[in-house]
């Protein structure tokens, strides 16, 4: 399929693309372009450039389909940034595979190795952990290494790990005399490190359900098992209870009793090691509010794909996420200081000139997210299946020829 992608490098609207992209002419707009021709020109610019390219979709359904064709396209397999639940409430039982993906995802953007993305709009525009944080957040195991049992276990648990009897899913671990089992982030198998003494002596994954080791590792990489931790907050733990303790006096002060009785109730609950909901207080635990954006490299680009639908969605997410801080602020469950929870769509697409911003859609619409500076229209279009009429297909086939075309065939089989 390499060969149909870079086939598309002899088109001219592809060729002034890239010249937009390199003489700084973006953002640029192309029209003309159903989602497939979308998939073909992302495909396409990643490959021949070399630039990480980023794929933004309105929703979960599209960005699935656009994934899966850039894959086929570029012969390589394209990951899928999705958004995350917030946590608004303590003892809410919430799902975090997704977040554990995430997490995945965006450690391995920090280390350049995603050539290819497709994310949705929402999943752009939440705040998330800063890039440095989640690098110094990761724990490294080795055989023959020399760990303190106490302080790793501690450390699993600030890292939002929860400690169980026997480790069966992601974000667990447990601790039987000198055998630490963990299941972390990106694994795809748990890991049992058997420590003799302080050092561990022989590491291994395992299958969850049997709990029998299927194979010797010789590294285990444990990322964080949540995005916002308490722990990492300016000062730790102390520095995050002290600012709710100033939140609590300023709020008696000014009569919000439900407001005042909430950040209480956290900071006794930070103090004895249980983690409230976290998220109503993602802006004082990472005062420098980041997105997944700060961890693309700066060479990638960013493109749209139809900006109408992905500038809509970003508005819902918005009002949605308004009505939900709205109710939280009314009932005093959340301090005003930490209302800023994700980017409006307007500091999004600011955000996003920071990059080759390339719009990609189906017609030349009247308005963009960000004031275009190259217009790139397509002639393009999807015919009809031939199915087993294979005289329409010749005919196409010596017409598309007789006309100047050139002309890939690909077939099922040889």
């Amino acid at each position: 399929m390499k060969l149909l992608t870079y086939a598309l490098n002899d088109l001219p609207e592809f060729k002034q693309l890239l010249s937009a992209i390199d003489g700084g002419a973006c953002p640029a707009a192309v029209s003309g372009l159903a989602a497939v021709h979308r998939a073909h020109f992302a495909a396409a610019l990643g490959l021949v450039t070399g630039r990480p390219t980023v794929v933004v979709c309105a929703d979960e359904g599209e960005a699935g389909r656009m994934a899966r064709d850039i894959s086929a396209l570029a012969e390589v397999q394209v990951p899928m940034l999705t958004p995350r639940s917030y946590i608004f409430h303590t003892g809410a039982t919430v799902s975090r595979q997704w977040e554990h993906r995430r997490l995945t995802l965006l450690d391995q953007l920090s280390r350049g190795e995603v050539p290819f993305l497709v994310a949705t709009a929402e999943a752009l525009v939440q705040y998330t952990i800063p890039p440095q944080t989640l690098s110094n957040a990761r724990l490294e195991l080795k055989p023959g290494a020399s760990y303190d049992l106490n302080t790793l276990t501690e450390q699993l648990a600030d890292m939002g790990y929860t400690r169980c009897d026997q480790v069966e899913g992601v974000g667990q671990f447990a601790l039987r005399g000198g055998i630490l089992d963990v299941f972390a982030p990106g694994m795809e198998n748990p890991v049992r490190a058997e420590f003799w003494g302080d050092e561990i002596d022989t590491m291994g994954s395992f299958d969850s359900a049997t709990q029998r080791r299927t194979e010797n590792v010789d590294r285990a990489l444990l990322l964080p098992a949540a995005e916002v931790l308490p722990h990492l907050a300016p000062g730790g733990l102390p520095g995050l209870t002290a600012k709710l303790e100033k939140l609590a006096a300023k709020a008696r002060k000014e009569g919000q009793n439900d407001l005042a009785a909430t950040l209480a109730q956290d900071r006794e609950a930070l103090e004895q090691g249980i983690f409230p909901a976290a998220d109503r207080y993602l802006p004082l635990i990472y005062p420098e509010l980041t997105t997944a954006l700060d961890y693309l490299p700066a060479d990638a680009c960013i493109m749209l794909s139809e900006c109408p639908r992905v500038e809509e969605r970003a508005k819902t997410y918005q009002w949605q996420l308004e009505e939900d801080i709205k109710t939280l602020l009314e009932r005093g469950e959340l301090d005003s200081a930490c209302a800023d929870l994700a980017l409006t769509p307007g500091r999004l697409f600011r955000a996003m000139e920071e990059f080759p911003l390339v719009f990609l859609d189906s017609f030349t619409i009247s308005t963009y997210p960000v004031p275009p500076r190259s217009l790139i229209p397509v002639t393009a279009k999807q015919l009809s299946p031939f199915g087993a009429s294979l005289d329409t297909a010749v005919q196409d086939l010596s017409h598309y020829q007789a006309t100047g075309f050139s002309v890939l065939v690909l077939a099922g089989s040889e």
